[in-house]
């Protein structure tokens, strides 16, 4: 039978802040936090991830590598847009 896998890794679930502010750091961007907004993204992404984790399965790209990738994505393809 088949079986269903949560793919995750402990160190990857942040909040939207906390990757806002990890985005923040390697960019220099202005993080601003408004909380007088009710947020309409009321999903749980907290996930059992045993299974996956009992298989040997971990992020091999952390978040701030993932992070500088796109961002130097992003500069060069402006870059060439001028």
């Amino acid at each position: 039978a088949a079986q269903v896998y949560n793919v995750a890794d402990k160190k990857l679930m942040l909040t939207k802040l906390e990757v806002a502010q990890r985005i923040g750091n390697r960019t220099d961007a202005e993080v601003i936090e408004i909380n007088h907004l009710e947020d309409p993204d009321l999903r749980d992404y907290r996930v059992d991830i045993e299974r996956i984790n009992s298989l040997g399965f971990s992020a091999v790209q952390d978040l701030d590598e993932a992070i500088d990738e796109v961002v130097a994505l992003a500069r060069e393809r402006a870059r060439l847009a001028v």
